[in-house]
């Protein structure tokens, strides 16, 4: 009988074994698994293309999101080790959103002499001289939202968060939890942001309005969220002069993180000091018509970076962008800030009016009146403490001519009463601790130490809070003992009880009457 013959494949025709098929097999799921759990893929390359076309220049930054749904984080993370000062973002201003762009390109509504904006403000009982800057920019932004994919912003909308954590998204049990300040700042942005709500419908329903795309999709049973969520959107991203904001449409730049620095499972803290906390710093860079940001620490790589308009508390932080911030850098010392404001409001001062080497013009700057994450006064506001002890005792002296500067000079060389002064500004540090800590740490209705919710992390807020003034206690109490030591030795008349000199009493001062500097200024950011 013939032997069987055995089939020969074809010489082209593969052999797979059977761990080559599973291997196969499974190199085709994961691959499948892969695009379907990382949809932020395609956002992210859509939100690159969009920064390109934007002319944005980079560094040694990159996109990424991490997470899903309402969890997701997308921000700027280092692609390589960077050093303090390199620049990691150039951002054309062409780039930005400006005030007066907008009121341009949505002119027959909102150019000065359109009577559509300011007829549609007094429907909705808004003030055209203090609230234009806000609704102009919450307008911007519902406009580009209600135009969907062909707005130039949306990979950018596709990055940011959908469900906002601020204090403007909390629920009432949540938000009795704030404090006070927050809480009552809450409720005032909710009416403006239901009188905001009115005007767009006033101004969609013109003839102009009509017009427009967004106008056109204007769903009433949805405005009112949408705005809100424009609102929010403005508070957290703008920059720049409340009358006038400018919006950077680039990632969060404070990054959606749940928490800044905040405690992994083994309930240690990522952040353990100032230097890990990777700040951006902006500033003008007018030869490239750009705005220029740089890194205030070094960093190594495949770390978040982030920037923030002004450096906040932690409840300010908490309440505008919703976050816990565990490696907080500084407080400012509010109650000098309202002192200064109102002492300028009396004597009707600007500190672009006052001449470069006046002693209270570094003091109109949020980021020089502050204590350092130590406890310790910066520099800074400790000089303007007794700059402000001064003028009140001489105000015949705040214009600075050379009688004055010539009278500062021979005070200054008066050592009793440098003492004398350096005591009541160190005293009067030590009282403004104690009165914001009072007023921020004020207690709480019981269910806020439940465990649903942002609860938790509103709870931790103010523990970091309490925690960190207890370091301003103790610094400033050491320094006013020390203070009053030094002039109790020059001078046998020294009283721990003296009165300081008392600032003239006017109305109630908003933070927007004055135009505070330095917020933008690089240099006044640098750390000590």
């Amino acid at each position: 009988m013939p032997a069987k013959k055995k089939s020969v494949p074809a010489r082209d025709e593969p052999q797979y074994t059977a761990n080559q098929l599973f291997t196969g097999f499974m190199v085709a799921v994961m691959s499948f698994l892969v695009f379907a759990l990382w949809p932020d893929m395609s956002e992210t390359r859509h939100y690159e293309a969009m920064l390109s076309k934007m002319n944005v220049k980079r560094g040694r930054v990159t996109v990424a999101c991490e997470g899903s749904g309402t969890g997701r984080e997308c921000g700027l993370f280092t692609r390589k080790p960077v050093s303090r000062g390199d620049t990691l973002l150039t951002i054309p201003y062409s780039s930005a959103v400006l005030y007066g762009d907008v009121l341009k390109e949505f002119e027959p509504l909102m150019g000065a002499e359109s009577e559509v904006m300011t007829n549609a403000f007094k429907a909705a009982n808004l003030d055209k001289n203090y609230h234009s800057g806000p609704f102009v920019m919450t307008f911007k932004i519902w406009h580009e939202m209600k135009l969907g994919s062909s707005s130039l912003y949306a990979p950018w909308f596709d990055l940011l968060p959908k469900v906002p954590q601020s204090a403007l998204f909390m629920t009432e049990d949540e938000a009795v939890c704030l404090d006070r300040v927050s809480f009552d700042d809450r409720n005032r942005t909710l009416v403006l942001v239901k009188d905001i709500a009115t005007a767009v419908e006033n101004m969609c329903a013109t003839d102009e309005g009509k017009k427009l795309n967004s106008c056109y999709y204007l769903d009433v049973k949805t405005l009112a969220e949408e705005v809100k969520y424009a609102v929010g959107l403005s508070l957290s991203r703008t920059w720049g002069d409340f009358s006038q904001p400018m919006l950077i449409p680039m990632v969060d730049f404070a990054f959606t993180h749940p928490d800044l620095c905040n405690p992994n499972g083994d309930g240690d803290v990522k952040c353990t000091a100032l230097s890990d906390q990777f700040m951006l710093t902006p500033s003008e860079d007018q030869e490239q018509g750009a705005i220029v940001f740089k890194t205030t620490t070094n960093a190594p790589a495949h770390v978040s970076v982030h920037a923030v308009a002004n450096t906040r508390a932690p409840w300010e932080t908490l309440a505008v962008y919703g976050y816990a911030d565990y490696a907080v850098p500084a407080i400012p010392d509010l109650e000098f800030i309202g002192r200064v404001q109102q002492f300028a409001k009396a004597h009707q001062l600007q500190p672009q009016g006052m001449v470069a080497d006046h002693p209270m013009k570094q003091c109109f700057s949020r980021v020089n009146a502050q204590w350092t994450h130590t406890g310790a006064p910066k520099k800074e506001l400790k000089q303007c403490w007794i700059a402000l002890h001064y003028f009140v005792a001489h105000p015949e002296h705040l214009e600075f001519d050379s009688d004055a500067r010539a009278a500062y000079t021979l005070w200054k060389e008066d050592k009793k009463e440098q003492a004398k002064f350096k005591y009541f500004a160190a005293r009067s540090m030590a009282n403004s601790g104690r009165n914001i800590a009072t007023h921020i740490l004020s207690p709480r209705p019981e269910h806020c130490s439940g465990e649903t919710g942002r609860l938790p992390t509103i709870r931790k807020t103010y523990e970091i809070t309490d925690a960190f003034f207890q370091k301003v206690f103790q610094a400033c109490e050491k320094a006013a003992e020390a203070a009053f030591a030094k002039w109790q030795k020059l001078d046998d008349t020294a009283d721990k009880q003296a009165q300081e000199p008392q600032p003239p009493q006017v109305g109630e001062v908003e933070e927007d009457d004055l135009e505070l500097e330095g917020d933008e200024d690089e240099e006044a950011q640098k750390e000590e």
